[in-house]
């Protein structure tokens, strides 16, 4: 076997290096992006925990409280005729109609008009968070799809009716507050049991 010369022996030691060379950048190049990713997973998810916090701020919380003072007056107003329903084919056709019917009552008749569509501007407001990519759409419905659903299915009719000056308000609110057939059946079954454990 013939000896390498030197220039040899350095173009070997070359290689290796560029070899070695490109496997690290590589690996440093793939442990920066997956950092990067993570740090705007995280950064979209921090957004959508601001967005919590806003939720449960002074100004959201007195809506809220205006909203859930007008669920228990309505649930309050029609208890005989809610707890006459049986079947849950009528609780599912003839509750919403109901309760809508008396939530958009509660509404008309107070004074204080403001508190109704600040909760539904802060949803689309988180709707086109998610939207653009700065919220995360997965912790948004995990934190907020059962008051959505709530609100989008109580003021339904108080929706309709804006709609018909503006045709997407309450988009945001709907899409987060959607239920799947399946979500629908269970809640259904819940409510039966409930009131059949009354």
């Amino acid at each position: 076997m013939a000896e390498l010369s030197l220039k040899e022996k350095l173009d070997i030691t070359a290689k290796f290096l560029g070899i070695f060379a490109s496997i690290a950048g590589g690996a440093i190049w793939l442990q920066a992006y997956v950092k990067d990713v993570n740090q705007r997973i995280t950064d979209r998810q921090k957004e959508t925990i601001r967005y919590h916090e806003l939720y449960n701020s002074q100004n959201m919380l007195a809506a809220r409280e205006t909203f859930a003072q007008f669920r228990a007056n309505a649930f309050d107003a029609l208890g005989p005729q809610l707890s006459s329903i049986r079947s849950p084919r009528q609780a599912d056709e003839e509750v919403p109609k109901i309760l809508r019917a008396e939530m958009d009552r509660q509404i008309a008749a107070t004074e204080n008009k403001t508190h109704i569509p600040r909760l539904i501007t802060f949803f689309e407001q988180l709707h086109v968070c998610i939207d653009v990519g700065l919220c995360d759409a997965e912790s948004a419905r995990m934190l907020f799809k059962g008051e959505a659903y709530e609100l989008n299915f109580l003021l339904a009719g108080y929706i309709d009716a804006k709609r018909r000056h503006n045709p997407d308000f309450g988009a945001g609110l709907e899409d987060l507050g959607y239920e799947t057939n399946g979500e629908a059946a269970a809640r259904i079954r819940r409510e039966m049991e409930r009131r059949t454990a009354n």
